[in-house]
């Protein structure tokens, strides 16, 4: 049986969700459940499972997004930041917040 595309959507948010959830329950020594919880609960989740068409990332990306959001209070990946602090004039200057 073929899958809609929004099964697709659908099933691909779950499968990133769940490894996603395995390392934050990992990283902070708490349960699935409260991992689960917390994530569900972060902005990164809600772009997650947003229509944003671009979105085809892996795992790895949204647990980026997550720990930063964390640290940060922001959604923001890693590179961006490297970027961000290295060139600030050119973000500045492009209107990149």
């Amino acid at each position: 049986m073929k899958l809609t595309d929004e099964e697709l959507d659908e099933r691909f948010v779950t499968e990133i969700s769940m490894i996603i959830e395995r390392e934050i329950a990992k990283e902070k020594k708490i349960s699935l459940a409260k991992a689960k919880e917390d994530f569900e609960s972060s902005k990164t989740y809600s772009y997650l499972g947003s229509d944003d068409p671009f979105i085809e990332e892996g795992p790895e990306y949204f647990l980026d997004l997550y720990r930063n959001e964390l640290k940060y209070g922001k959604m923001i990946s890693s590179d961006t930041l490297y970027f961000k602090q290295k060139y600030p004039e050119e973000y500045q200057e492009a209107g990149i917040k």
